[in-house]
Formats: C-alpha cells, sequence, structure tokens
C-alpha cells in the first residue's frame, strides 16, 4: 500500500481509512503515545513508537515512562497519540498483547506490544505540534555530530546472527552515553545548525554529508554549541 499525500495544511484526505494513516506511520516509525482514559491529564504517556500493521492488530514498540515503571495488561482500554508532520491523530485502542518479540528489521528483534486496530482516528490540535524555526537566527546554534554505536554491515549475504535488544525509548542500540562520548576524542562526521525544534526533537541542517551515511534509528551524538558559548551534548537517535 502506497504512502497518501497529506494536503497543504499538513491534514490527510478526508475519508482516508484508518490503515492508511497507520500505514504511513509504521512506515516512518514515528513515536506514540499510551495512557488509559481514566488517567489522561494526571500520569504522564507512556511512549514508543509504531513498528508495523499486524494481522490482528497494530504492532508497537514496549511502551516506557523514563524513570516510572509502566504497567499495562491485555485488555487494557488506552488512548493512543500519535502525528505525522504538523497533525496530531488520536484514537481510542485495546491492549492486545503486553509483552512479546517484534521484529525492528532484517536483524534485530525488540520487545514489543499489540494494540487493536480502531475503527476512526481522530485528527487533534496542530499547534501542540508546532515546530519553532530557528535556522535564521542572527546567532546560529552550531552542531557537530558523530555517528556512534556499532557499524551496521549492509551485506545482504552476510548472515550474522540475529541481535535481541531490549526497548529502549530514544535508544534502540542501548548505547551508554559515557562510552558515546569517547567519539569526541577525534573529529565529527559532520558539521551544521539547529533549523527548528519542537517537543520530539531538533531539525538540523548539516553540511557536507555523505548520501547514506546515516540511517533511521542509527545512534548519533550531537554537541550543540549556544550563541553564549555553552555546550551541550546529547545522545540522540537519527529519525528521518
Amino acid at each position: 500500500m502506497g504512502l497518501f499525500r497529506h494536503g497543504s495544511d499538513g491534514r490527510c484526505p478526508k475519508g482516508t481509512p484508518p490503515a492508511e494513516i497507520l500505514r504511513e506511520a509504521c512506515d516512518r516509525n514515528v513515536p506514540i503515545c499510551v495512557v488509559r482514559p481514566e488517567q489522561a491529564g494526571r500520569v504522564p504517556m507512556a511512549r514508543g513508537r509504531l513498528l508495523d500493521l499486524g494481522d490482528d492488530g497494530i504492532d508497537i514498540e514496549k511502551v516506557q515512562i523514563p524513570g516510572k515503571e509502566v504497567r499495562f495488561a491485555s485488555g487494557d482500554q488506552l488512548d493512543a497519540y500519535f502525528s505525522i508532520g504538523r497533525t496530531l491523530y488520536h484514537f481510542r485502542t485495546e491492549l492486545l498483547r503486553a509483552s512479546e518479540p517484534k521484529r525492528l528489521n532484517r536483524r534485530m528483534v525488540i520487545l514489543g506490544m499489540t494494540i487493536a486496530m480502531p475503527g476512526r482516528i481522530e485528527q487533534g490540535d496542530r499547534r501542540t505540534l508546532y515546530r519553532v524555526p530557528l535556522g535564521g537566527r542572527v546567532e546560529r546554534i552550531g552542531v557537530e555530530l558523530w555517528r556512534v554505536g556499532p557499524e551496521i554491515d549492509e551485506d545482504p549475504d552476510d548472515d550474522l546472527a540475529e541481535q535481541t535488544l531490549p526497548s529502549m525509548a530514544f535508544n534502540v542500540h542501548t548505547v551508554e552515553f559515557h562510552e558515546a562520548v569517547a567519539a569526541m576524542d577525534h573529529d565529527p562526521d559532520c558539521r551544521g545548525w539547529v533549523a527548528d525544534a519542537s517537543e520530539h526533537g531538533f531539525g538540523l541542517r548539516l553540511e557536507f554529508i555523505q548520501p547514506h551515511r546515516f540511517h533511521i534509528f542509527d545512534p548519533v551524538l550531537v554537541r550543540l554549541s549556544m550563541p553564549d558559548g555553552e555546550e551541550i551534548v546529547h545522545l540522540c537517535e537519527v529519525r528521518s
């Protein structure tokens, strides 16, 4: 099934079936946030990623709340939220299976969950997902970026053993920060500046980047040089 085209206002065409919206979201592995309806607004939402549309539901990464234990059980009713571009989507669903292995790609399996396919999906307020433009600032926020973690061999004939990893939000390779900072001992892979930022992350404008140098979910170390001279280092994931 091909991707549908969003309108000029960022919304999908009226009457688009839920399966098509979710297919695009899964193809992009966009984040999904879930919460029990009776707890909405009172507890933090648990967050993971959309993975795939299965035969009997939607496969998602096992959701987490940093620093808190998440307890969901099969049969729980959940409110789910995700976004594509500036459009926020919401639907009510049921948790079918709370913990089972899910295939992330040909070589990697992570811990995931299965939720029911919704009968309908509602569109929310785009303003909550507004990305603040930063590239036009007089004093740009400079960026240096290093690729960290294992190098992935793309040879399809290479029969490496599959790697099973726990599900960790925003760090699928479970790279430790203290190990990642060692990459800063050599020159960065590329430089640039921050173009925009939102609650989901920040967009970077990179210079002289090699084609196919980075892939979705690659762990990267990002050093931001603020206009006041302060430096901030983040361990992030490539999302697009």
